[in-house]
């Protein structure tokens, strides 16, 4: 019974993770307890009434035609689902599609160059784009991945990983997004079948804190010949054939042979400043100040963004001033952004519950 429960636990997962729900959203969303789903992913509990399982199949969005099998797994019976060894699609409608952005990629031309030469290569099949928060790793990834698909006629897919809290839900998220059913069991073997049917690139985003489900990535590649995968993180994952792309700030300044080219920093902050002022000071007293205030945010992209977002507010010469204290001014990020990328404070407290607590502790001294 231990192990039938434990099997409809980990379809409960993965229909979550699909769902891209937290456990305690899903909780809030079919009015149970917290708990109760936690230890039914755990294998903990045995079964759940019937009234209960109604509740998540409505919460999980069970269609008509799986609601039996699912309330039958929940009693701990042979719900008759998915064989591990079938591979079931989903709807073209429901598989991942890359984001399409709605600003244009400024300064990274030669990094967008070698990284789909890389990709090109069909012995790299694991490329790493690794550099701290809003350097713009993810926004990179996608503008690669656009320009690459013709070079995968198996499919370009781009899974999310920043809301997921489990490194066991890495495997299922990525089936779900190259349009395979939920199943129970290991989807391993099921993956591989699917990726199997030519060749695939699968986008990463957000790994940093699932790194752990590195060596399940690896026997993933490792089974599937065919599959290419772009991964954005903090970190390198430090798998064997991984390929590290550092992605850096953006260009403070002019080369020797481009006096006349923009600088792409500065370019960012004018064109998102004039997206938020329509009457912004472009004049060149105002653009000196702007190299400055690139420059004392490092030159990185989001901070760049949140910056040139005050210009709403105040003018360059009193945002240089308030850059000072570097944190305070850059907030207010989109609200279409993950909470992380709103403000730095939020970008940087990401990295930090990332640390252990030596780590921690650690920085705390050093700070």
């Amino acid at each position: 019974m231990r192990s039938r429960a434990t099997e409809f636990g980990r379809q409960v997962r993965a229909l979550r993770a699909a769902a891209g729900l937290s456990q305690a959203e899903l909780a809030e969303t079919a009015g149970i307890s917290e708990r109760t789903i936690s230890d039914l992913e755990r294998g903990l509990r045995e079964t759940i009434y019937p009234a209960t399982a109604r509740k998540l199949a409505t919460a999980l969005n069970i269609g008509a035609d799986k609601l039996a099998a699912f309330l039958s797994g929940a009693r701990g019976k042979d719900g008759g689902g998915a064989s591990s060894s079938a591979v079931v699609a989903l709807p073209s409608d429901q598989r991942a599609r890359l984001p399409v952005p709605l600003t244009r990629l400024l300064g990274r031309e030669s990094e967008v160059a070698v990284i789909l030469g890389l990709m090109r290569d069909r012995r790299a099949r694991l490329v790493t784009l690794v550099g701290p928060g809003g350097i713009g790793k993810t926004r990179l990834a996608i503008a690669v991945a656009a320009t690459a698909q013709m070079d995968f006629p198996g499919g370009t897919f781009f899974v999310s990983l920043s809301e997921a809290d489990d490194p066991e839900l890495v495997l299922p998220m990525i089936a779900t997004a190259v349009g395979l059913a939920p199943v129970s069991g290991d989807v391993q073997p099921i993956l591989a079948q699917r990726l199997g049917e030519g060749r695939a690139l699968v986008i990463l985003d957000t790994l940093e804190h699932l790194v752990t489900a590195a060596p399940a990535i690896a026997r993933l590649l490792e089974a599937s010949p065919d599959l290419t995968m772009l991964v954005t993180s903090r970190t390198a994952l430090h798998l064997r054939g991984e390929h590290e792309v550092p992605v850096m700030p953006l260009r403070l300044g002019p080369v020797a042979d481009e006096e006349l080219a923009p600088v792409p920093a500065v370019e960012l902050f004018l064109e998102r400043a004039a997206a938020v002022a329509s009457g912004f000071d472009a004049s060149p007293a105002a653009i000196e100040l702007v190299v400055d205030i690139c420059a004392r945010v490092d030159g990185v992209p989001l901070a760049i963004e949140l910056a040139a977002a005050r210009v709403r507010h105040m003018s360059v010469g009193e945002l240089r001033t308030q850059l000072d204290h570097r944190l305070e001014p850059l907030v207010g990020g989109a609200r279409d952004l993950p909470a992380r990328q709103r403000s730095m404070r939020g970008t940087h407290d990401w990295s930090y519950a990332l640390l252990g607590a030596d780590e921690m502790r650690l920085f705390r001294s050093l700070a």
